[in-house]
């Protein structure tokens, strides 16, 4: 078996075939990623019916608090939510 054997149509079409299901595997994961954040997203919007910080959403949600810092801020740019004060020393968001 020589050096340049992955470049015969045999080897290359493996490689290829190979190379299209991680490609699958990847569409499949990134879909299901941005399902569950949409879905979070409408649910974050949900529970904040009265100013709560990030750890409380967090906690509430079931969720990490980055990802739910990175869902707020989201959120905040869009002109959903806005930051209306402090809770210690963690900022408090409500809805607009």
């Amino acid at each position: 078996m020589g050096i340049f054997d992955f470049l015969t149509d045999k080897g290359l079409e493996k490689r290829v075939k190979r190379l299209e299901e991680d490609v699958g595997t990847l569409k499949a994961m990134n879909m299901n990623e941005y399902t569950s954040f949409a879905k979070n997203r409408g649910q974050i919007l949900a529970v904040l019916k009265e100013p709560m910080t990030t750890q409380e959403v967090a906690t509430r949600m079931g969720l990490s608090r980055s990802r739910t810092s990175v869902i707020l801020n989201q959120l905040e740019r869009e002109g959903k939510l806005k930051e209306v004060g402090k809770r210690g020393r963690e900022d408090l968001y409500a809805r607009v």
